[in-house]
Order: structure tokens, then sequence, then C-alpha cells
């Protein structure tokens, strides 16, 4: 269609200065709205009225492509006001909204969104305010010539005019005189075709959650598995019962965000068991999840890709740098901090729902954000659109996942060793819940354990411990750098830690367990031992934490082993290596028993590095 048409079909149409307000307001409402995923069922209810109330869709098209333009560009202001608004003198209304039935559906949490329900329409009025009195002045100027104007008359008339009129405006304005159509205010409100439309729309959109639920699940699923996961997440299919609140996911595969070009976790099936009467109210409570054959560190055929905050390159944390680091003990310890950075990132999430600052530090005294904190952090982190009131929900958390188990999880290069993993309490808002969120890890050879633990106390600290016994000396001996001779062998090696992390910085012993081995100490050479616990302490950042060990702690160590001798012979190694320290003339006397000190025993735990002087 020519658009001089479309025009023409306005200015000699029938559209009222109802019809004009009313759609340029719902279409400007719509496009403040961030989208429906932020407030579906608002998304859905504006999209009706302007079928069923007899709304200029032109206009409407219009308006609604300019108003999500300027939108765009006023969002921050949009996010202020849904703040003024949300948070302000309203709170009590709002809080109701966000927490009742249906309602908890069109979005009244989200800041901009409730921001738009006010910009929206304001800028629809103005819009259409001067679209009506544009249109009036021009339909009072042609009433004016048609009763007034023979010259007019007698072109309007005119067989070429006709043609004119009829190819680039459609036609002339129908039986009604200008008059009439500049006169008339409202007209019909009620849009009869648009009725039938929206009530065959919604009968489709009902028929397509039972026709088409599978698939629509599996693609929400699977954008918010990969959002949570940080990197691309496949999945074949989701099977849902909604009213049997049953769901089954097949063939789930998580890339691994530090390795992409493996999985950290892929499962052939996961079966879910959830609430259905939280689902009115935005909730999504799951009973239980059971997953079976799975599989943890397995090749991908394709890499995946990084997602969401995760694509975004992080700075290494900074620790002491008096101290040995992972990257002084330990060979490839890249791998080593991707895991702990991962783990990490979790913990960071975790203190977020609960309500703590994920980037104070161990010296910050109050941990616990404000809400004006929260909102700015998530607004830069997320941005604007997807930030959300979640400390106006009650009772119940956005997600809750009670229970999770995972039987019998295989590791890649790990054969006949396999894993159970049992998960309790996970939720977007642990506060809410009043359990303690919690995951556990057992191997089935009872040589690997592990454990993590979140209160929902904000003032009780997060916990985590584990346990790794039974492996082979020599070949964790081999994974130390900084030798030339492995600082011990034979026999076998455990791990310990019990550790309260101070936010996700750490301040623990790792207590290292030598069983019927043979170690080499400074000054007392080779040493058999049966049962040699040396204390690391790890302090720092839970992905770059410093490794000490002090020399008394080595000696206490040594003496509990029922090796007095090798202890007497380690503290003169060290107490020479005082006396040279404070005859270094010139030099710093502290600085240079440290230094000493901290290279013998480094000598024993995997720290000597090549720069260390000779003793």
């Amino acid at each position: 269609m020519i658009p001089t048409r479309i025009l023409g079909k306005i200015l000699l149409g029938k559209a009222t200065p109802f019809q004009i307000a009313l759609g340029a307001i719902l279409a400007a409402t719509l496009g403040f709205i961030p989208g429906p995923g932020q407030a579906p069922l608002l998304f859905v209810f504006l999209l009706l009225c302007l079928l069923v109330f007899n709304a200029n869709l032109f206009f409407a098209g219009i308006v609604g492509t300019l108003s999500k333009l300027v939108s765009l560009v006023l969002i921050g202001a949009q996010f202020e006001v849904g703040k003024l608004l949300i948070d302000g003198p309203l709170e009590p209304l709002f809080r109701l909204l966000i927490n009742a039935p249906v309602l908890a559906w069109f979005g009244f949490d989200n800041y901009v969104t409730v921001g738009g329900l006010i910009l929206g329409p304001l800028f629809g009025g103005v819009v259409g305010f001067g679209i009506i009195k544009t249109l009036q002045s021009f339909r009072k100027k042609m009433a004016d010539l048609d009763e007034g104007s023979e010259k007019y008359q007698k072109y309007a008339n005119m067989p070429t005019v006709k043609l004119c009129c009829f190819v680039f405006l459609g036609g002339k304005k129908g039986k009604k005189s200008w008059e009439e159509l500049a006169t008339n205010r409202i007209g019909n409100p009620i849009r009869i075709p648009g009725v039938i439309v929206a009530v065959l729309l919604l009968g489709v959109l009902i028929a397509a959650q039972f026709l088409l639920k599978d698939a629509a699940a599996t693609g929400l699923l699977r954008d918010q598995l990969g959002r949570a996961n940080g990197a691309t997440v496949d999945l074949e299919r989701a099977e849902v019962d909604l009213f049997g609140g049953q769901a089954k996911v097949v063939s789930l595969a998580a890339a691994d965000p530090g390795e992409l070009s493996r999985n950290t976790f892929e499962a052939n099936t996961i079966d879910v068991n959830f609430s259905t009467g939280d689902l009115l109210k935005r909730r999504f409570t799951i009973n239980e999840i059971l997953v079976a054959d799975a599989l943890s560190g397995g090749e991908r055929a394709t890499p995946g890709e990084l997602i969401g905050d995760a694509a975004k390159p992080k700075p290494a944390p900074e620790t002491d740098e008096s101290s040995g680091t992972i990257e002084d003990y330990i060979k490839k310890a890249e791998e080593w901090k991707k895991r702990l950075a991962q783990l990490r990132d979790m913990i960071d999430r975790f203190r977020s729902a609960r309500g703590e600052d994920p980037e104070a530090g161990p010296d910050t005294p109050e941990k616990k954000e404000t809400l004006k904190e929260r909102l700015a952090r998530e607004a830069r982190e997320k941005g604007y659109a997807n930030v959300y009131a979640t400390h106006l929900v009650e009772k119940t958390p956005k997600l809750t996942i009670e229970k999770v188990t995972i039987d019998g999880v295989r590791m890649q290069g790990r054969d006949g060793v396999s894993y159970d993993i049992d998960g309790a309490w996970l939720s977007t808002n642990p506060d809410l819940v009043g359990q303690t969120l919690s995951l556990q890890l057992v191997s089935s050879d009872d040589s690997t354990s592990g454990s993590f633990m979140l209160p929902p106390d904000i003032a009780q600290p997060p916990s985590l411990t584990f346990k790794l016994n039974g492996l082979d000396a020599d070949q964790a001996a081999s994974l130390l750098a900084g030798f030339t001779e492995p600082p011990f062998k034979g026999g076998t090696l455990d791990l310990a830690l019990d550790a309260k992390l101070d936010g996700s910085t750490i301040q623990s012993p790792l207590n290292v367990t030598l069983k019927n081995s043979t170690v080499m100490l400074p000054g007392a050479g080779p040493t058999q031992v049966d049962a040699l616990v040396i204390p690391l302490k790890l302090s720092g950042p839970l992905d770059n934490p410093a490794i000490t060990l002090e020399p008394s702690d080595l000696s206490d160590a040594l003496i509990a082993a029922g090796k007095r001798q090798a202890a007497n012979r380690l503290t003169a190694e060290l107490d020479k290596a005082v006396g040279d320290a404070i005859g270094d003339v010139g030099g710093d006397a502290a600085k240079s028993i440290k230094e000493q000190a901290g290279g013998l025993i480094g000598n024993l735990i995997g720290g000597g590095k090549k720069k260390d002087p000779p003793l």
C-alpha cells in the first residue's frame, strides 16, 4: 500500500480523538516495557487491549516504535522512577502485587517495567495529544472549506481530483461530513473483529502450552542454564507435565567455562518433581531432582562458548607476595586456579543472594549491602532491565530446589570410581528459606569427600571442607614445582581442609599427611615417617591463596610423628640460617631471616624456587 493512502485513511477516515489517544497510550506503554521476559502477562494484556479496544493501530505502531527508542535512551531515568515507586511510600502496595497470584507475572518487581508504567502513558499522552490537535485542526479547516468555499467544492468534484484522491489518499471521507468528523470525540470503543482475534489468540496460546510446552520449556531451560553455568548448555529436550508437577530433561551437557572443549557435567536423564501451586505466584519450587548416568570432564564434539559475566575477563586477585601461591608450588597451577575461580564465583553468587557484598574484602567491617548498593551493583553487572525488587518477595523465593540427588557421577580419567552428590535448599533467596544451603560429595571408594554449607543467617559464615585420602605420594610429588629431586618419596598422601570462609576469602589450615613415606629434610637428610601431618596455612582469595608453613609448626609435627632427632636437626639448621641473616651486613635482617627460613621449609612442601639463596 502507498504510504500516503495509510495517512489518507486517518485524515479522511473515522479515527476519533479517543481512539487515537488510546492507541498512543497503550502502544507507548508497551514500548516502555523492557520485554515479555520481565513482564509476560502485562505484555500480553497490553497487546490484547490494543486489539479489543478500537484504538488506531496505525498510530499505535508509529508511537510504539518511537517510544521503544525513547525508552532505550531514558532507561536510566525509567529505572529511577521505578525505584521511587517500588521502594517509596507505595512499597506496601507493590509488595502485595509482587506476591499476589497471577499479578506476580505482571512484572511489578522489575524497576524498569514499573517506571515504564508511568513514563509510557505520559509519553503516549503527549504524542497522542499532539496528533489529535493536528487532526482536529485539519478537519475543522476542511469543514470550513466544505461549507463556505464554492471554489473548493468545484475542485473537489472534478474527476481528476477524485482520481488523485483515490490513488494517493484512498478515496474521500465517506458519508460523514467534515463537520461530523471534526466533532466526533469517542466513536465505537470496542473493535468487534479485535475481540474475535483476541479470543482466538488466547485459544492458540492455551493450546500452545499443551502442544508446544516441551519445545518452549526446552528453549527456556537451555537459556537459563546457560546463563547460570556461564557457558554453553546443550539440551536435547525437556518434557513437562504442568498439572502433574513433573518434568524430565534428556541429554544435557554443560560446557566447562574454564575449559570449553570439555563438559563440567553431562547426564542422560534428569527427573524433576515441582510444585504447581507456586507457579501462579511466579515461584518455582522444585521438590526433588534425580540425575542418572552422569559424567564430568568429558570431551565435547564442539567447543562451547562463554555466556554473560563469564565472558568478561576478571583481574587476578591479589595475594601476599611474601608467601608462595599455588603457582609457586604446583605445576599446571592454572588448571587449579580455574577450578577454584569457579568455586569462588559460585560462592559470590550465593553471598549476593543472601544480601552480602561479594566485592567486600576480609577486612571490611560491614559485609551486608544496603539496598541502594545492591541495586547499583546489579545495574552495572546485569543492566537496568534485569534488576528486580527481590527484597519484597515474601515467604517463598523465586527459585527453590529442596533436594538434589546425583548418584554415581563418573569422572573422566578415574575409571572404577564414581561420586554421589547431594544438595539441599538451593535458592535464589537463602534468607527466605530458613534452611542451610548445602552441597556434599562422596566417592564410591571413600577416598574423596567434600561439602559446602551456607547458613541462612548472614552472621554465620559459609564453610568449606574436603578430604582427599590415599593419593600416591610419588605422583603427588611429581606435580610440585621447583624441584630437581622430589621432597618426599613413597607411601601415600592425604589432604584435609575444614574452613570457615570470610566471604570468598579463606584463612584456614590445610593438613597434608604423609604416610609410610621418606621425607627429605634440610640438614636432616632422608627421614622415614609412618605418619607426618604437615600443617600448611591458606590465607587470601579462594582462587589464589597464599600458602605458608611456620618452622615451629613443622618441628612440632616431626615431634608428634616421633622424629624428635630430625626436629632437632631441622631446628639447628634454622638457627644457622637466622645467624647468617643477622650477620648479613647492610641487609634487612628480618626479611633475610624470613626468606632463608622460608627456603628451608619450602624445600619440604614444594615451594623451593630457584631464586632462593642456597643454604
